[in-house]
């Protein structure tokens, strides 16, 4: 079953799956940092500080099992097509854009273990210490600071699957 965490005014809404929303609120309550996966608008894991995030909301499936949130594709291990095709590792970080702009992410220039780096930026919002990647967008290429003391969230996604 789908849920949508939205956390306001930053980005596009991200789909849980088969989330436990009273503990999920409860951990948001707490404040703590954590991480938990998402399916969509890209799959990974979205690493998450409530307290700098500010409001968040949970919403869960209107009353129905075959409820998919409109506008979001959900991704090949549930057999619907990927929002999001990644040919390699990549981070998403808020960034100021139209709400409806597509999701902008930056590709990770090395192979990089995906639920370590997750795990590295949640000590990192735990610790409010920062986390340096060499990531490239585009046809351009540079580094990429997380500063974990103010960083609201950010989202690690592997690449797709070939095949």
């Amino acid at each position: 079953m789908y849920s949508l965490l939205q956390i306001a005014g930053i980005g596009p809404a991200w789909v849980l799956w088969d989330a436990d929303l009273t503990m999920l609120a409860g951990q948001l309550a707490d404040g703590d940092p954590f991480r938990l996966p998402v399916v969509a608008p890209a799959r990974g894991y979205l690493v998450l500080s409530p307290a700098v995030a500010g409001s968040i909301s949970l919403l869960g499936p209107p009353g129905g099992a075959d409820w998919v949130p409109t506008d979001v594709h959900l991704p090949a291990d549930v057999d619907l097509p990927a929002d999001v095709d990644l040919p390699a590792a990549s981070v998403y970080v808020p960034q100021a854009a139209a709400p409806d702009a597509p999701l902008s992410l930056y590709q990770l220039r090395q192979a990089a273990d995906v639920s370590g780096l997750a795990d590295e930026i949640l000590v990192a919002m735990q610790n409010g210490t920062p986390v340096v990647l060499e990531v490239s967008s585009g046809t351009q290429a540079g580094t990429l600071v997380l500063n974990g003391a103010s960083l609201p969230f950010a989202v690690v996604c592997p690449p797709a699957a070939a095949g």
